[in-house]
């Protein structure tokens, strides 16, 4: 049954159609041909690259300056931290932040932020102790209209906070200092 599916997806695609439906008229595709929960995706991370906070009062955009996989999520501007979105949907966004205080402890935020605002209630926050490596990990479930644009923000409560890289040794990759997954999870609201 999958190779039958299979197969009519390719031939509906290869002559333009832009949806495929089951014979009991569920539609497996979008107005874009992209079938539901598989597409668009995103996967960027910060490279090799450490952030230091320089204000306890104002947020900063996380400048994701790796691209892994991409399609129908692009960076938007200039400087690496907006995304656009290009299909409306509903979308699952998820990362971590590697993050280290030189001294005493603090606490670190991330929230996301859709138009230039923050949305209510997204804040997640986790405390870090001096020497001891913390990751802050970030989930959001949110409806895009098609041509939002959307931020990462974060911010500490103490100068001293980084979200910091490992270099690679040996056989051990480097490890990045922020990472993001987008995923579209629905078509519809």
């Amino acid at each position: 049954m999958k190779k039958i599916l299979l197969l009519l997806f390719l031939l509906i695609s290869t002559f333009g159609y832009s949806q495929l439906t089951t014979s009991k008229g569920y539609v497996l595709t979008d107005e874009n041909g992209f079938i539901d929960g598989l597409n668009p995706y995103a996967d960027y991370n910060t490279g090799a690259v450490s952030t230091t906070f320089g204000s306890v009062t104002e947020g900063k955009a996380v400048v994701f300056g790796v691209q892994e996989a991409v399609l129908g999520i692009p960076r938007s501007g200039t400087g690496d931290t907006t995304f656009s979105v290009t299909h409306a949907g509903v979308y699952m966004i998820t990362g971590r932040a590697e993050c280290d205080i030189s001294s005493g402890s603090g606490i670190v935020n991330a929230w996301l932020e859709v138009g230039g605002s923050a949305i209510a209630n997204s804040n997640h926050c986790i405390t870090v102790t001096n020497a001891i490596n913390s990751e802050l990990y970030f989930s959001f479930i949110y409806t895009f209209a098609a041509g939002n644009t959307f931020r990462i923000k974060v911010l500490s409560d103490d100068t001293n906070m980084t979200l910091m890289t490992a270099v690679a040794s040996g056989v051990k990759p480097a490890t990045v200092a922020v990472e993001m997954h987008i995923r579209r999870i629905s078509t519809t609201p």
